[in-house]
């Protein structure tokens, strides 16, 4: 961890995480990182613009499930390739987080240990395949304690 011209530490993170590509999906990421199963589910999203910054994206709003399971992870691992024929593909991803806590209307940087409200994080996602793209996404998680109710 080192200080940054944000005024906090941060917090620097490299994974390597195995997707299932579902384009039919975009509201579905199903994910294995390490022994892991992980899966997103978009519940809601909207455009998000500011003009006057020249700025415009979209507010998402995720929930996440995770499932260890070393066996389930070993057998889903033998179908990730690096080529274009499976649907699960690497990727690498390198993660800036920067976190903070809420003290009335103030927004205070703490280090990464820390108990945190909110995090900024600077991500660079590169596919393991036979391409030379890479995504790069800015993203805000605010954390609430507030309970999904079954409907």
């Amino acid at each position: 961890m080192k200080c940054d011209s944000l005024g906090g530490k941060v917090v620097e993170q490299t994974n390597e995480d195995a997707y299932l590509f579902i384009p039919e999906a975009s509201y579905l990421s199903v994910k294995i990182r390490d022994k892991e199963l992980v899966i997103k589910w978009k519940r809601s999203s909207f455009p998000l613009e500011l003009k006057s910054k020249g700025l415009d994206g979209t507010v998402e709003e995720w929930f996440s499930w995770k499932w260890t399971d070393n066996k389930a992870a070993e057998t889903i691992g033998k179908f990730v390739e690096t080529d274009n024929t499976s649907p699960w593909f690497e990727v690498r991803k390198e993660r800036r987080k920067y976190n903070f806590q809420f003290r009335g209307h103030d927004l205070i940087p703490v280090g990464g240990k820390d108990q945190y409200d909110c995090s900024l994080e600077l991500v660079t996602l590169t596919p393991n395949r036979a391409c030379s793209l890479k995504w790069w996404s800015i993203g805000v998680d605010l954390f609430s304690e507030k309970k999904i109710e079954e409907q």
